[in-house]
């Protein structure tokens, strides 16, 4: 028994996998009036392209032989000689255009020219002036400017040495080349008298030394000034002020050591002097009495000069008032 259900079981499936022998009833299908009534498209065939390449139609189209008419000779003619007219009309209008629009850059291109300034070097009187666009007259400026300088030539003046005047002309690279000439000989001729200079004073602080002792002579020729920190305005001073007899009671020595002196004062003093001379004496002590007299004749010196000028200018002066009492006699006598 069981067998036999699971065949008939197993055959029931196999009926059912199975396509009926007769199709199902189709559904309705439901149409309304305005889709009766709406207008219908034409039915064309439409094909789509999977690339996109423009769409070709492959409906066969149908051409049309249309009749040739008759053309009448004057209806060709007429045509034929509008269209000579209109080519005549278009050239001359071609033509008028052009030759206005010449003129007007002829006008244009006259308004724009410029009066140049005339070389001096080429410069006539009857030729007539140069004219320039003013593009055309900058650039020319620009070239001059740009031109080098080298080769101008400028007039110049001298006085020779007998006083009379000469005039010469000469190019910028020449006066330059004799600037520089000028300037080198000069350096030279400084740097010259530089190392006499230093000759004669390194002579002068040698023989210093030797006479005067190495602290004197540093000195003499320092030019170290006061240190200037505590000093104090000298405009306006009080009448009862004690700065100024504190600023004169101070008074600063300066002491020169012997390894020191060499760092105050340049290296070419202490070289060896050019002329080989004997060495210095030492000056003597000259004796008290002959340096009195001689500071006394060196306090008399000019007192009798200053005198006669005393004895001058007094006499002057009554000159002077006799001269204005006979200028006022004579006023008054007018």
């Amino acid at each position: 028994m069981d067998g036999k259900h699971a065949i008939s079981a197993q055959a029931r499936k196999r009926d059912a996998s199975k396509t009926p022998l007769t199709k199902p009833p189709a559904k309705a299908v439901t149409i309304s009036a305005a889709a009766v009534f709406k207008k219908q498209k034409p039915n064309t065939p439409q094909l789509r392209s999977s690339s996109r390449t423009p769409l070709r139609s492959t409906v066969k189209r149908t051409t049309r032989k249309t009749a040739v008419e008759e053309v009448h000779p004057l209806a060709l003619a007429f045509k034929e000689s509008s269209e000579d007219y209109r080519r005549h009309l278009y050239s001359n209008a071609v033509t008028n255009i052009n030759k206005h629009l010449d003129t007007f850059l002829g006008k244009l291109y006259e308004s724009n020219l410029q009066v140049a300034s005339s070389d001096p070097a080429n410069n006539d009187s009857q030729a007539s002036p140069l004219k320039f666009t003013v593009p055309a007259k900058y650039q020319r400026y620009v070239e001059k400017l740009c031109n080098p300088l080298s080769g101008h030539r400028y007039s110049l003046q001298r006085t020779t040495s007998s006083g009379e005047v000469e005039r010469m002309q000469m190019t910028v690279h020449d006066r330059l080349r004799s600037f520089e000439n000028t300037i080198s000989a000069e350096t030279e001729e400084i740097k010259n008298l530089q190392l006499q200079w230093e000759g004669v004073v390194a002579d002068i602080f040698q023989l210093g030394m030797a006479c005067l002792g190495e602290e004197n002579i540093a000195s003499l020729l320092s030019t170290a000034g006061p240190d200037g920190g505590e000093a104090e305005s000298t405009l306006f001073v009080p009448e009862q002020s004690d700065s100024a007899h504190k600023a004169m009671g101070k008074r600063k020595r300066v002491s020169f050591a012997g390894p020191d002196m060499a760092k105050l004062f340049p290296g070419f003093l202490f070289q060896t002097p050019a002329h080989q001379r004997k060495p210095v004496p030492v000056s003597p002590q000259l004796p008290a009495d002959e340096v009195q007299q001689l500071e006394q004749v060196i306090a008399d010196l000019g007192k009798q000069h200053v005198a006669e000028l005393q004895r001058l200018d007094t006499e002057h002066l009554a000159w002077w008032k006799k001269k204005q009492k006979q200028i006022q006699q004579a006023f008054a006598q007018d």
